[in-house]
């Protein structure tokens, strides 16, 4: 991802790779880049929070943010707004390695919020339906756009799914039965 007012390259290099943290910080307060709004990138250092190694299993802290880790697949959603027809759409963060992935199109049905938690398993349960279009697609020596959920999210997510496809499907179950 690339700064587009300064040109400034986040991501992976032939450096190394960039952190979230510098990212965001570069967004809010350096520039303000086309492809990452300053907003975003506030919510992207604050989910970095959650997503940072943990020194105890207290992340969920916050009454508006959920976050699990499997492996080294980290992931978190958080409130984000209510839109004009009753849905809460939720910001989300995963994160594997020095890899990340952000998005804000998670949305709740019409009037029904059921809190972060349930909203961290339907995360789950997008991550878990891309894995399995990864298995498929290496069975059947087929490409991930040629899968019905292949290009949900980068490929490094979907490998990534696929590697924790198990537990993310456990995940997904236990948030369900909670609820």
């Amino acid at each position: 991802m690339n700064c587009a007012e300064c040109g400034a390259f986040f991501g992976h290099d032939d450096n190394g790779p960039r952190t979230v943290s510098a990212l965001a910080a570069h967004a809010a307060h350096i520039c303000k880049p086309d492809d990452i709004s300053a907003t975003d990138a506030h919510k992207v250092a604050a989910l970095e929070e959650f997503l940072a190694p943990a020194e105890s299993e207290a992340e969920n802290v916050a009454e508006s943010t959920a976050a699990e880790t499997i492996g080294d697949l980290r992931i978190a959603v958080t409130r984000d707004s209510l839109d004009s027809e009753g849905r809460t759409d939720y910001f989300y963060i995963i994160r594997a390695g020095d890899n990340f992935h952000y998005g804000n199109d998670l949305k709740t049905g019409v009037g029904f919020d059921h809190g972060p938690r349930a909203m961290l398993g339907t995360l789950a349960s997008f991550l878990s339906a891309a894995a399995e279009s990864y298995a498929y697609a290496m069975r059947a020596s087929v490409g991930l756009d040629e899968t019905e959920n292949g290009t949900l999210f980068p490929e490094w997510v979907t490998e990534a799914a696929y590697i924790y496809a198990d537990e993310l499907d456990m995940l997904a179950h236990d948030i369900e039965e909670e609820n």
